[in-house]
This record gives C-alpha cells, sequence and structure tokens, in this order.
C-alpha cells in the first residue's frame, strides 16, 4: 500500500551545538534594528545584512515522502524429525502447514517464512529453537508477528529463557500428539565407556511408560555374542542393574529391549544400543622364531619393553609346546621351522583366528602348513632378493599407515625381501620392485598380518636415520587386536552410524537420552505462557480441519491465542510497519535569503532618504 506525505521543514547547516546561540545572536539583532527603526535613533546600516545573515542560515525545505506499508512477518517452524513418522504425526503435521499457509494469505499483508527442522540434526536431535533464534537475526524486529511451532513435542533444545521474550511476539506451539499417547522407552541412565577383557560391567538401565499403565514390570532382554540373550523382569520407572561380560578386545555390542506396552505409537524406542570397548589387563602374546636371528632377538626385546605384556616365547630347540592358543592374545611368528610345531597344533591356530584372535607372520615358512589357508600372500619365484630397499606406503586410508605419510622421504633402508603374491587382505606397504611387503586382513572373526621383511630392526638401530618402527607395529598390533581407537576409521561405523537405528539415542560421552512428550511438554508450557502464545494438541482438532484459526492482536489486548467461541486460535501482533521508499525536497533557501536581504536593503534606503 503507497501513501503520499507533504511537509515544510526548517533545517541548519550549522553544527547542532552552534544552532542555538546563532538563534538568540539573530533574535538580538532584529531586535537592534526594531529598536532602530521604531525609535529613529542612531540607525547603522550594517545592522540589515548582518541580521539577514544570522536569519538565513536556516535553509526551509518542502518534503514529500512515499511510504509502502510492508507486510508483518510469521515464522512457521516444521518438526520434521525421525519421531515424526511416528503414526499419523508426519501427515498432521503437513496438513496444519498447508492449512496455515492459505489461513495467512487469506488474512493478507502477511509474510510466512518456513523453517524445516530436524531431518539432519546430529543423534537425531530435535533443536527447533537453535533455528528459530538463527531464523530471527535475519529479520528486521519491529516487523515480526508471531511464531508457530508444529511438533510432537519430542524438542532438546527448549531453553529457559527464550530469545523472543525480548521481541514481544506470542509464540504458539501446535502438537500433533495425543494426550494420552502410549509409548513405551528404554533409557540407559549409566553405561561405562571401557571394561576389561573377561570381566563384567554394571550397566543402569530404566523402563518408562508414558501411559503410566497399571503393569509394574516389564520383560527386558539383552542381546550380544552370537545371539546370547539375558532376560529379566524390571520395574517400570525403577533404575535397574544389568551385569554384563566382556567378552572380546575391541568394541563389544549391547542390544537391550523390552516388549511391547499398550497401544504404543512406535516402538523405535524400545530398543536402546549400547558399545562397550574391551580393553585388555594384560596383553599375552606367543612369539614363535626360528634360529637365532637379529630379527628374533628385536621382537624379543621390543615386547619385554612393555610391562603390560606378558609375552611366551617358544624357540626352535624347544619341543613340545602345549599352552593352547585361545591362552594368548597375538600369536606371532618371526621365521618359522619346519616342524616347530605339529601340524594339528596350526590347525588349532587356524581355528583360534577365524574365532576372533589375531596373528602376525613375518618373513615365515609357513605356506606348506596347515596356516596356508588363512595366509594373504603367497611364495613368488626366489625365496629372498637380498639387496636394500626403502619401504613404500601403498595406503593412506588404512589406520595404519595414514599416520606414517608423513615421515615416508626420511626413512632408512631395509635388507632383503620375501617374494611373494597377495591373495586377499589390504596391501599397506610395498618394498623391492612393488612387491608386498605389509599386507592386513579379516579372517571371518579374527584378523591377520604379514610383514615380508625380517630387517625392520634396522629402523630400531636408526640405520640411514631409521624409521618409525615403534608407531607402526604400535598401530599394526592395535588394529589386530581391534583396539578402540583403530576402529573409528574406514573400517568400521562410527558411534553417530551405529546410533541412527535408533529413535532413542543414548551417547556413551555425556549420556544424552531423548525428552519424552510429558517431559518436554512442561517446558514448552513455560516458553508459550511467557511468550502470551497458544499451547493446542492437533489431535484433539478434526483431523480435516487442524490448523486452529488465525486472529489479529491489537497492542492493547492481553490475549493471545487463547480459547475464542470454543475454538482454539492463533493471535498475531498487528505492527503496521512503514517504510520511506522515496523523499523529494524542495530547497527554498535562495528565496528566503533573497526575499528578506531586499526588505532589509529597502528599509536600509528609506531610513537614509530621512
Amino acid at each position: 500500500m503507497m501513501s503520499e506525505y507533504s511537509a515544510l521543514h526548517i533545517e541548519s547547516f550549522l553544527p547542532l551545538e552552534l544552532q542555538t546561540a546563532y538563534i538568540f545572536i539573530a533574535l538580538f539583532m532584529v531586535g537592534i534594528l526594531y529598536c532602530c527603526i521604531a525609535k529613529k535613533g542612531h540607525f547603522r546600516w550594517y545592522s540589515f545584512p548582518l541580521a539577514v545573515f544570522f536569519i538565513a542560515i536556516f535553509s526551509l525545505f518542502q518534503v514529500k515522502e512515499m511510504g509502502e506499508t510492508l507486510p508483518d512477518i510469521a515464522v512457521m517452524v516444521l518438526d520434521e524429525s525421525p519421531s515424526q513418522s511416528a503414526g499419523e504425526r508426519g501427515a498432521r503435521t503437513e496438513m496444519a502447514s498447508k492449512q496455515l499457509l492459505s489461513a495467512f494469505k487469506d488474512l493478507g499483508n502477511i509474510k510466512v517464512i518456513t523453517k524445516r527442522v530436524g531431518k539432519e540434526s546430529p543423534y537425531n536431535e530435535t533443536r527447533l529453537f537453535n533455528a528459530i533464534e538463527k531464523t530471527l537475526k535475519n529479520l528486521p524486529k519491529e516487523r515480526i508477528s508471531s511464531v508457530v511451532i508444529i511438533t510432537d513435542g519430542q524438542v532438546h533444545d527448549v531453553p529457559k529463557k527464550f530469545v523472543l521474550n525480548n521481541y514481544d511476539v506470542p509464540v504458539h506451539v501446535l502438537l500433533n500428539g495425543k494426550h494420552d499417547e502410549g509409548d513405551r522407552r528404554i533409557v540407559v541412565e549409566k553405561a561405562p565407556e571401557y571394561g576389561f577383557v573377561n570381566s563384567e560391567i554394571e550397566v543402569i538401565i530404566k523402563v518408562d511408560d508414558l501411559r503410566k499403565a497399571p503393569e509394574t514390570k516389564a520383560r527386558v532382554s539383552v542381546r550380544y555374542s552370537k545371539n546370547k540373550l539375558i532376560n529379566v523382569p524390571v520395574t517400570m520407572g525403577s533404575s535397574f542393574k544389568i551385569v554384563l561380560p566382556i567378552e572380546r578386545a575391541g568394541e563389544n555390542r549391547f542390544v537391550i529391549e523390552t516388549e511391547v506396552g499398550s497401544e504404543e505409537i512406535s516402538l523405535a524406542n524400545n530398543r536402546a544400543e549400547i558399545i562397550i570397548n574391551g580393553i585388555r589387563d594384560k596383553l599375552k602374546v606367543l612369539l614363535v622364531t626360528g634360529k637365532p636371528h637379529l630379527s628374533s632377538l628385536f621382537w624379543r626385546r621390543f615386547f619385554k619393553s612393555d610391562a603390560s605384556v606378558c609375552l611366551t616365547h617358544h624357540a626352535f630347540f624347544k619341543k613340545n609346546f602345549k599352552q593352547k592358543p585361545s591362552d594368548f592374545d597375538l600369536i606371532v611368528f618371526d621365521r618359522y621351522e619346519k616342524d616347530m610345531l605339529s601340524s594339528k597344533y596350526l590347525e588349532d591356530i587356524a581355528d583360534y583366528v577365524r574365532n576372533g584372535g589375531a596373528m602376525m607372520v613375518i618373513d615365515s615358512k609357513l605356506n606348506n602348513t596347515a596356516l596356508r589357508s588363512i595366509l594373504p600372500a603367497s611364495p613368488a619365484g626366489k625365496d629372498v632378493i637380498a639387496k636394500f630397499f626403502r619401504p613404500e606406503i601403498s595406503s593412506i586410508d588404512s589406520p595404519i599407515t595414514s599416520p606414517l605419510v608423513s615421515y615416508e622421504r626420511e626413512w632408512g633402508r631395509w635388507f632383503g625381501q620375501t617374494q611373494a603374491v597377495q591373495k586377499t587382505g589390504s596391501l599397506l606397504m610395498t618394498g623391492i620392485d612393488g612387491f608386498p611387503l605389509l599386507i592386513t586382513d579379516k579372517v571371518e572373526n579374527g584378523r591377520i598380518a604379514m610383514l615380508l621383511s625380517d630387517s625392520i630392526w634396522l629402523w630400531q638401530r636408526d640405520f640411514e636415520k631409521g624409521g618409525p618402527y615403534k608407531k607402526l607395529l604400535d598401530n599394526l598390533f592395535s588394529w589386530l587386536l581391534k583396539d578402540a581407537k583403530m576402529e573409528n576409521s574406514s573400517f568400521a561405523k562410527t558411534k553417530e552410524e551405529n546410533f541412527k537405528t535408533s529413535d532413542m539415542m543414548y551417547e556413551l560421552n555425556g549420556s544424552k537420552e531423548a525428552s519424552n512428550l510429558t517431559a518436554t511438554e512442561k517446558h514448552l508450557k513455560h516458553i508459550v505462557a511467557e511468550s502470551k502464545g497458544s499451547f493446542v494438541w492437533l489431535v484433539d482438532i478434526p483431523f480435516e480441519r487442524v490448523a486452529p484459526e488465525i486472529r489479529y492482536v491489537g497492542k492493547s489486548k492481553k490475549t493471545y491465542g487463547k480459547s475464542f467461541n470454543g475454538k482454539p486460535w492463533i493471535g498475531l501482533r498487528l505492527k503496521k510497519v512503514h517504510i520511506i521508499r522515496d523523499i523529494s525536497q524542495i530547497s527554498l533557501t535562495s528565496t528566503w535569503f533573497i526575499l528578506v536581504f531586499v526588505l532589509g536593503w529597502l528599509i536600509f534606503l528609506w531610513q537614509k532618504e530621512k
């Protein structure tokens, strides 16, 4: 709506600080002029131009303004988090938003900004108020008339003090759920991040039911390791302690589920998943070495230097080794000699690896043994190529070798490499003529690594400045032993990906959990009450007409969105904001100056003639 305004303005081109003083001086000079004329006293002719000068410093303007009334702004926020997929929530949200947009359009002079939130939130959190505040920062404060939120009530960032309280703008929340919706969920109240292998840890959980059903007990099952099951009865609303076994190093995954309650809107939060990282109190290593060599001495010293390692060394001259492979966390073969271990024992080692064990092979002749089926490489051509070479990284995506890339140009050389052909696994390093040097592979539930050279000890001796042997071996053994720090990479899913399957989120570091409808409703009502808005359950309105009515509210009225003729309605603050689109001004300063100056000189000439 365009409108026109016209007015006369007197403005001074002098600084504001001097205007008052010059006005008094001008009035004083005009007074002297009047006295001279009235009393026919001794008049000085220069009084005329001086008075005219002081009067003419004020400019006369005729101003024309063209104004336009800008539309009020209503911000509509739609919750699109995963919990909206339960029942008809998503359909109600879309229908309500369409009806509101139509109603805003019929009302006229309203611009609606729609913000959709929740699809890509971390950990499936619904952060509505964060999105609202970011949106409002880019809008003129004086034009915002209302904020409408359509959600299911599961909101994770309800503030104690809402930024809109300073805007004098009503906030309306439309809940697309039912007052008496039933929903049973598992809350993981406490769970450790780490636990020792072959020990037990305690997890504290709670089962909530929003309907507060009369049942006092609920069955909870815990699945882990090859579908092993724990089944226990839990009292509703009370914390319950569950003892879980840590069977292996690395990730131990537990899935906790509760039975279905009555009239549940979603089964997504009947299930929770936690991951406990298993760590070893003592690392038990079996080192099998052939004839005496600097390589064997290196490996023995390497493992002995770590107080957390319990080393068992089986040399070539020892017979009748009887300890079970399952007694060890890691088995290392270095320059293995024929018949050091029986065929049956080697078969047991192969089964040990398949069942989750870890094995490393260094330049060993195991291809004609029972371990052949799990080795990732086989001999090719000459047994050993005897010449110097510098190791090179062939995979920068592996957590084992990627931290070493920056050091590669400074590495010293090795001497001698077994010529082999890769069969399976991942090639991490190459040596002479591009032949495989370091290969890793996953064998069913276990892991294996092959280092096709026995001269890594040259790095330890700082030959030609050496190389990062300790970092390489630490990373390699951490990966073989399924250390958690090596699992958060391209080799495994991240925690965020693991938790995306569940609507009820639990994070080990921070103990975040999704709020239920009842808990969030209380906080939302507090925000709505402070902003004088409305809190409406859409499901209580006929489904074909889910959106409340929209009405303007004057500044003098105190009711905002309360019941009107038995129907809920949304109140908008009427702002009536104007903006100046065009300003044209005609300066009358020259006319004013000429008229006064001419008049003064006429009086001066008249007096002079007398």
